[in-house]
């Protein structure tokens, strides 16, 4: 169970009240209550987990009640004391922070699977892979080309407007031939992934619309 999802949660909570429940048996079975203050026992564990409980809880409510609270209130609290920890520690991030991330991922991959392609090419040195780097329009050709192929050409972004930054002949021209051609074959290569990706954005930007359209009726209702 991946920590900072509801099941690693509900996995907590069931496993510390599998621990509590044994201990219960165990303590019954020796004939006293964990929340007893009189421990007529000498079983080892019961007399120690007694010891980590309420000891002086006795109050009106009786042993056995008090015994029923700790099983379900002790899991609980561990799950709560979790989950606070790991939202402290940031592992557990809003949707929105977890989809930019994402996005951000997956372009890092691209301009690496690009890059990677590149280095394969005899055509171009070092210097040309400085220049590269340092060339705005060329970085910002990159970016489009990542859109490309995550989300297909539209008007606004394709592969012709790409082409037409560079005059023929330079070598950023002659790169973006070579990687227009390769986000092409690796646009198909990733089908699946690209799919994967554009559901997910889609149902947060849905998600969201709703929670702006809910805000909006709120204040109309006022």
């Amino acid at each position: 169970m991946k920590r900072g999802t509801f099941k690693y949660y509900l996995g907590t909570f069931l496993m510390v009240f599998v621990f509590v429940l044994i201990m219960l048996v165990i303590a019954h079975a020796q004939g006293t209550y964990l929340v007893s203050s009189n421990v007529t026992s000498k079983g080892v564990w019961s007399k120690s987990f007694h010891i980590f409980l309420y000891k002086n809880f006795d109050f009106v409510l009786g042993n056995y009640l008090l015994d029923l609270l700790c099983l379900f209130l002790f899991p609980l609290a561990f799950s709560i004391i979790f989950f606070m920890v790991d939202k402290l520690t940031g592992l557990i991030k809003p949707k929105n922070k977890k989809t930019a991330e994402q996005e951000q991922l997956a372009y890092e991959q691209f301009v690496d699977s690009i890059g990677a392609s590149l280095n394969k090419v005899n055509d171009f040195n070092v210097e040309d892979f400085r220049h590269f780097r340092n060339n705005s329009k060329f970085q910002e050709c990159l970016k489009k080309l990542y859109l490309i192929y995550r989300d297909g050409e539209l008007e606004n972004v394709n592969y012709s407007l790409v082409l037409r930054k560079f005059e023929k002949g330079t070598v950023e021209r002659n790169a973006i031939e070579y990687l227009i051609t390769f986000t092409k074959k690796k646009a198909v290569e990733d089908k699946d992934k690209i799919e994967a990706l554009r559901l997910e954005r889609e149902a947060y930007l849905k998600e969201q619309q709703e929670k702006e359209e809910k805000k909006k009726r709120k204040k109309e209702g006022k």
